[in-house]
């Protein structure tokens, strides 16, 4: 059998969890790991570490790693600060949008409707990031594109715990933000971008868990 990398291992974990087949609070075994994936404890204390610095998973010392579980007044706090920071990146590009940057904003939207129409949610949600970030880094803000990524990787991890199954970010509403950032009316971008996020304020809750072994079974 071919070694699984760091990387795949990462990737294939943080999936599981986006795509609810490990809950909240689930302990990722790291002797379970390594046997499912075939490869040393080494390599998969990288990839777990990696999670962490997500904020997608929480290593407490003397425990082991788990996955992360906001609860929900701490899930309010995240959206509250979020909100805070993606109208202010909208606001800000509106002001120094270029016809380059819509243009490759307009292709993340794009591929996003396209992962939707293939029900790949998992795609979904990371072009759904990427667009929200991109809004950021457009701005030129260094710090700003920085607290909002940490911030944004816990808001989906959120959404994928708690929101509904069928709960896609939309594309529609991505393509309205843009065309107000497109016009330079910050009024009206802000006022979308407020719409877009409040969309995710109410949650509910779905137990349900899968054993490791079942989750990263190797054919």
């Amino acid at each position: 059998m071919e070694e699984v990398s760091e990387t795949k291992i990462y990737n294939e974990i943080k999936q599981a969890i986006l795509q609810r087949r490990l809950r909240p609070n689930t302990q990722l075994v790291e002797d379970v790991l390594a046997e499912s994936f075939g490869v040393s404890r080494t390599i998969i204390r990288q990839a777990l570490r990696k999670l962490s610095y997500e904020k997608i998973v929480t290593i407490i010392p003397n425990k082991g790693a788990f996955v992360a579980c906001p609860n929900a007044e701490a899930a309010k706090q995240i959206f509250a600060v979020r909100e805070m920071l993606e109208t202010g990146s909208t606001r800000l590009l509106c002001q120094t949008v270029t016809e380059g940057q819509i243009s490759q904003i307009a292709s993340i939207i794009e591929e996003e409707q396209k992962a939707f129409l293939a029900r790949s949610k998992f795609n979904s949600l990371q072009l759904s990031l990427e667009f929200h970030l991109k809004i950021a880094e457009f701005t030129g803000n260094s710090y700003l594109y920085r607290y909002l990524e940490e911030l944004a990787s816990l808001v989906y991890v959120i959404v994928t715990f708690y929101g509904a199954e069928d709960l896609f970010c939309g594309s529609d509403e991505h393509s309205k933000i843009l065309e107000a950032i497109k016009l330079r009316d910050d009024e009206l971008a802000v006022k979308l971008t407020i719409k877009h996020f409040r969309k995710f304020d109410s949650m509910v809750f779905d137990n349900g868990t899968y054993p490791l072994q079942e989750i990263f079974r190797r054919e």
